[in-house]
């Protein structure tokens, strides 16, 4: 897990020293580990709930990663909220359906992380957003950390993303 967090904090700092003009980045990241490159599509987040969504895939595997800055949680929040599975994102793509996903959470540098595992089918949604991808995290019944992405810019990378990872799982 702390794997993740590394990156995740990475692309967090990319991301954030972008200019505003920049919706959707690409990233590819090849460790010194092991033979699969990771394949980050991000957006960032700015105003009352800063953060970032992203879709992440190896090998392919794909992800969502979405990431709230300045959470005011700690590990042991992130902890007993995965133990007892209380945390889950909602998000809705367009106009669409309200989707609940059950997330594994994590706490680095007051950075709220909560990542969970995805079919194909719904990156391939976000990657035909027409509008916006709206995500919130949900405890109890109670939204937190709403946050609309703009999808300017989601088409091509998020489709370079699944591209390459579908490549690199071949190989």
């Amino acid at each position: 897990m702390k794997i993740r967090t590394i990156v995740a904090t990475a692309v967090v700092a990319i991301v954030l020293a972008q200019p505003a003009s920049a919706f959707w980045l690409y990233q590819k990241h090849e460790s010194a580990f092991d033979d699969g490159a990771l394949h980050v599509a991000f957006s960032a987040a700015v105003g009352a709930n800063p953060g970032g969504l992203g879709v992440r895939c190896k090998d392919g595997k794909a992800e969502i990663m979405y990431i709230v800055m300045d959470s005011g949680l700690t590990s042991n929040d992130a902890n007993n909220a995965n133990k007892i599975g209380a945390m889950k994102l909602k998000m809705r793509i367009d106009k669409g359906e309200i989707k609940d996903y059950p997330v594994h959470s994590s706490v680095n540098d007051d950075k709220y992380i909560m990542v969970f595992d995805i079919d194909r089918s719904v990156a391939e949604q976000m990657r035909d957003a027409k509008k916006s991808i709206s995500v919130t995290a949900s405890l109890a019944g109670q939204n937190f950390w709403e946050n609309t992405f703009s999808v300017t810019g989601s088409t091509d990378v998020i489709g370079k993303t699944l591209a390459l990872c579908d490549s690199s799982a071949t190989n």
